[in-house]
């Protein structure tokens, strides 16, 4: 180790000399030196001078050395040391200011030129990822979860997921498309896994990151209202310098990042990053936190510093189960040839080669960028043998002898006969699901279904009996599914008898009903019998156009309140009557016995639609374009022509992100009958309603919170109309104090107009990721009403799942 004694050094910089020396060069007064920076040149040793001290380089296995000292807001000054002697240069390097600010400031000036010189190109990419589990628990909520395919030791830890991906990315601005080119997996029985390169690929340049949340880059355009900066280190590495600058959030509670980024001086690009978010400041609290390494090369014909390795890191804990995952990642090969690229690109954004998944080992060696770990072999080689195994005849039916025995739990839980050999299931719900209505009063269901998992098709069988007690009938109805080989279309036939909500599908759920029956004697649920046969059938016709059309025929009839059954005898309240018109009739029926033949015809355009081809599947993706379905209901009466009608609507739908800002939805519907003379109550368009205010509602933007039942129910026209925006924490995280719920603030509005009515509204403001720790999946939104000049409110608890 050789020695450098900084008083000694510092004395001598601030000798005339020196100062004369920096003076010659830029022809300024001379000041004070307030901070230094001295390294090796071409190497990472070197530190910066702050204060009166000694001041170590490694230089050991360097006979001959220059050392760079750098000041602040200055210059660069070479110096040759040999052999403890030190050499002064008169090599000065004019450099602008480089402070931590100021080189932020270059680069964020710079980011826009990068995005758009990278906007297109292709690339070879590797990746690699691991899960390990810690401590597993046995169970969770009762739930048995196994011993992970045989990946977990005595202790209940073990790698449990481990898969490489060699594939082929192809980038144009907004657009990425990824072919795979051979993959490998431990032990799933797919093979194909989940190493998505878009799910990782991150880039810095643009002003947020998707990672469970919109985090703000540290070189985004607004980048100082998030981190503050801290110049710690100066460095070369061949002919560059690089800085290494902390990156500080101003409030730790922000979508933001900590740690490192590394900036090319003069190109004004990144050269590493070294970064972490914590869960919480996503609003995750079962994450501890996500780290990302990133490194860049530099290519001259480009003139770019390109993405070539990136790790990410992360632990989650959740239930008990605390897993740590780990992603390499590696780039190489870039092309920025924009023809070629613009050729290669489709709506199929993710397809796997036929091939994929039948490489050697040969083939891995020879192609994979990192070698194993011992342990990772160890891994690939145990869960192939435990594979085999485990899918092997005599071990699963081994498995069905053991599962297949009858419990008296399967009394409540249903009994599954399993042959997990052939793929098939035959299932027995018995009676024991009672519910309440006030028609049937206490009623029963059971059901039998069987199904075929084929893996080019599947098919089921079901029926399901149910009987009244109060009204002692029977209603039993058969259901046939079929999925045809190429997964786009299905076949569906149902029929029977059964008792039918008249909104019917937005039917209320039974258990709902039932509590609200039993205990505060609302019979929210109104209902018609019906003897019924019906076809549906459905398809993508072409990419991002689904078709389905339903032929049926309903033999109708009114229904009347069989049972007074309750719980609690709530004074001055009674049931109301099973007709919606008139809720204190109890003989009057709301519609007569009648015959129709029905026929749907429904369109579904996604526009801009993107989807994954894998063997014998195309899986259609979320799409940030606006959806639109078009729908026409012909209504046929076989005995009354005054029952006849059409029927159109049209409606729109969307969701969105708005840059780190959250999630914004919007639903807007319109509809109309024509050729209409006294149409049935059951053909009348309903309105979805929360009937209670307890929502397990995933979608907000399809439903009324707090409007009558069938008060707005109509035979004429309509419009409605559900906007929400979902702020995702970035109103709430900004509020001292609020911000350490990690509440995640939404509002929301709905409206209705129908004929010969006043418009019916509400507005709506609520909380999600409501609870406690890492238990977070409560909403509570209070919701206002306002029509005839009269408005009331109330809170609606729904979970967030």
């Amino acid at each position: 180790m050789k020695k450098i004694v900084l008083p000694f050094l510092l004395a001598f910089i601030t000798l005339n000399s020196f100062t004369q020396e920096i003076e010659k060069a830029d022809n300024s007064k001379s000041k004070a030196l307030p901070l230094i920076h001295a390294f090796v040149n071409s190497t990472f040793k070197g530190n910066s001078i702050t204060n009166f001290s000694d001041y170590n380089i490694d230089t050991k296995k360097i006979s001959e050395h220059t050392i760079i000292l750098k000041m602040l807001k200055n210059k660069f000054l070479k110096n040759n040391f040999v052999n403890d002697s030190i050499n002064y240069n008169e090599n000065l390097l004019g450099f602008e200011d480089s402070s931590a600010n100021n080189i932020i400031k270059n680069v964020i000036k710079n980011r826009q030129f990068i995005l758009d010189k990278s906007t297109i190109f292709t690339t070879d990419f590797y990746t690699k990822n691991r899960l390990k589990i810690k401590n597993a628990p046995k169970k969770i909520m009762g739930i048995a979860l196994g011993d992970f395919n045989g990946g977990l030791d005595s202790t209940r830890s073990g790698i449990i997921y481990l898969s490489e991906t060699l594939s082929k990315i192809i980038k144009r601005e907004k657009e990425f498309k990824e072919h795979i080119l051979a993959v490998k997996v431990n032990g799933i029985d797919t093979n194909i896994g989940f190493n998505r390169a878009i799910n990782h690929h991150y880039n810095f340049y643009q002003n947020t990151l998707t990672i469970g949340d919109e985090i703000v880059s540290p070189i985004a355009q607004n980048a100082f209202n998030f981190y503050q900066y801290k110049l710690e280190e100066t460095f070369k590495i061949d002919a560059h310098t690089i800085y290494k600058i902390k990156v500080i959030p101003k409030r730790k509670i922000d979508n933001v990042f900590n740690g490192y980024v590394y900036i090319v001086a003069n190109h004004w690009q990144l050269y590493k990053l070294d970064l972490q978010v914590l869960g919480k400041q996503i609003q995750q609290p079962n994450i501890d936190f996500i780290k990302i390494e990133k490194q860049f090369y530099f290519s001259i014909k480009e003139n770019l510093w390109l993405s070539s390795k990136q790790n990410l890191q992360f632990k989650f804990n959740q239930h008990g189960i605390k897993i740590e995952g780990f992603y390499f990642a590696n780039y190489k090969n870039y092309n920025f040839n924009n023809e070629q690229v613009k050729k290669q690109l489709n709506n199929t954004v993710f397809s796997i080669d036929k091939d994929a998944l039948n490489k050697k080992t040969a083939f891995w060696k020879n192609n994979r960028p990192i070698k194993l770990l011992s342990n990772e072999h160890v891994e690939y080689e145990f869960k192939d043998r435990v594979f085999q195994k485990r899918n092997s005849k005599p071990y699963l039916d081994s498995l069905n002898t053991t599962k297949n025995g009858f419990r008296f739990t399967d009394l409540v839980f249903d009994y599954n006969y399993r042959d997990l050999y052939k793929k098939n299931r035959f299932k027995v719900s018995f009676p024991f699901n009672i519910m309440f209505n006030t028609v049937q009063g206490w009623h029963a269901k059971s059901m039998v279904s069987y199904f075929k998992d084929n893996k080019t098709n599947n098919y089921s069988v079901s029926t399901i009996l149910n009987y009244g007690f109060a009204d002692t009938q029977t209603r039993i109805t058969g259901h046939v599914n079929y999925q045809f080989n190429d997964k786009k279309s299905l076949l569906n036939t149902n029929f029977g008898r059964q008792l039918t909500e008249f909104n019917d599908p937005y039917s209320t759920a039974p258990i709902f009903n039932t509590i609200t029956s039993l205990l505060l004697e609302k019979n929210n649920s109104k209902f018609y019998d019906k003897y019924f046969a019906e076809i549906n059938y459905r398809q993508e016709i072409i990419n991002g156009l689904y078709f389905k059309t339903k032929v049926s025929f309903e033999s109708r009839k009114p229904v009347f309140n069989q049972s007074n059954f309750k719980l609690i005898n709530w004074k001055g309240v009674e049931y109301s009557s099973n007709n919606p018109l008139e809720p204190v009739n109890y003989n009057s029926p709301v519609i007569n016995k009648h015959d129709i033949f029905k026929l749907n015809l429904d369109a579904t355009i996604t526009f801009n639609q993107k989807h994954i081809l894998i063997p014998n599947n195309k899986i259609n993706l979320p799409s940030n374009y606006p959806k639109l379905n078009l729908n026409y209901t012909k209504g046929i009466s076989l005995n009354e022509k005054k029952y006849n009608f059409d029927y159109i609507e049209a409606r729109v739908f969307q969701n969105f992100k708005v840059r780190n800002k959250g999630v914004f939805a919007y639903n807007i519907k319109a509809g109309q009958f024509i050729n209409k003379d006294n149409l049935s109550f059951v053909d009348y368009k309903h309105f979805d309603i929360t009937q209670v205010h307890v929502s397990i509602r995933k979608n907000y933007t399809n439903h009324f919170a707090l409007m009558p039942l069938y008060g707005f129910s109509t035979n004429n026209q309509f419009t409605e109309a559900h906007a929400e925006h979902n702020f995702n924490g970035y109103v709430l995280r900004k509020i001292p104090y609020i911000n350490k719920l990690q509440f995640k603030l939404i509002v929301g509005a709905n409206t209705l107009f129908t004929h010969n009515n006043k418009p019916y509204s509400e507005l709506s403001i609520g909380l999600n990721n409501v609870g406690f720790g890492k238990y977070r999946f409560l909403r509570v939104d209070y919701v206002r009403t306002f029509h005839n000049n009269k408005s009331i409110g109330s809170f609606v608890v729904g979970l967030s799942l």
